[in-house]
């Protein structure tokens, strides 16, 4: 059976979709073929290193703008034996990757398929970004958005005193974070390719990030996750369905239970980390 997934959402959103389509390639036993919107084309040789994954197209003549459904391209959505577009189709409501699954029972493919994919059925415990390329170790990589971009890079500056090896990870070189050096400087990496950057994140001992799509990278490689999130609006529950406090995932929370971007708070999180890491 042939079968063709589309899903026009940000770097984030379609990394939270993957576990989906992955769910659905073991139900048909056989590789998916992918079509996302052209302006995330430099995801693609990621994408395409994954099993479950089987063409991967970034269609430049469709974009956010024109909504969840893709346009009508014979050479690129025919002949499928299915097609399934998962694009949210509302606010999503629930915890992403299960908004998707969500989306996919509400307009499955039956009776080719099962027509319900649970949220067991996703398995966020086994990693969905594998078949890495090696990479140099280090202990922590760090991926923050330019949301935020001074109090972020102070961050990074001060969690130089943990004399530890970081690699700050940027893949676009229009950011801030590829054309700024503050004074004093900070550990950078020019732009990378998203599977070098993945190789990097694997290789790694945590993650330190704030509500992104690196952070989602980092999540669905395995790696122990340290957020840092000073945008009240991306503490919403949908963008967190490992939760907030562990075992892989922890957002930095001051005393009175909220996150927090404190230098302390953060340290300290970090130094529990890889100090639990270190007693595996």
């Amino acid at each position: 059976m042939k079968v063709l997934v589309s899903f026009p959402g940000r770097y984030g959103d379609l990394l939270w979709a993957l576990p989906t389509i992955r769910a659905l390639s073991r139900r048909v036993d056989a590789p998916i073929d992918l079509l996302i919107a052209g302006e995330f084309a430099p995801i693609v040789p990621l994408l395409e290193r994954q099993p479950y994954l089987g063409r991967v197209v970034a269609d430049s003549a469709w974009g956010l703008s024109q909504g969840w459904q893709p346009p009508n391209r014979e050479d690129l959505i025919s002949p499928y034996d299915l097609t399934f577009h998962l694009g949210y189709r509302r606010w999503p409501e629930l915890p992403l990757p299960f908004e998707t699954a969500h989306t996919f029972t509400l307009h499955g493919g039956r009776p080719f398929v099962s027509d319900v994919i649970t949220p067991a059925d996703l398995y966020l415990n086994e990693p969905w970004i594998t078949n890495l390329p090696q990479a140099p170790p280090t202990e922590i990589v760090v991926g923050f958005s330019e949301c935020h971009f001074e109090l972020k890079v102070g961050l990074v500056t001060l969690l130089e005193d943990l004399d530890r090896p970081l690699l700050v990870l940027n893949h676009d070189s229009r950011t801030r974070w590829a054309q700024e050096r503050p004074r004093g400087g900070y550990p950078l990496c020019g732009p990378l390719p998203w599977v070098e950057m993945a190789a990097a994140i694997r290789n790694a001992d945590l993650f330190l990030g704030c509500c992104s799509g690196l952070h989602v990278l980092a999540v669905a490689i395995g790696i122990p996750v340290v957020i840092v999130e000073p945008m009240e609006a991306r503490w919403n529950p949908i963008f967190y369905p490992l939760g907030w406090d562990g075992p892989q995932v922890r957002v930095v929370k001051g005393l009175d239970g909220k996150p927090t971007f404190d230098a302390r708070a953060v340290r300290g999180v970090i130094e529990g980390v890889l100090q639990g890491e270190a007693s595996r």
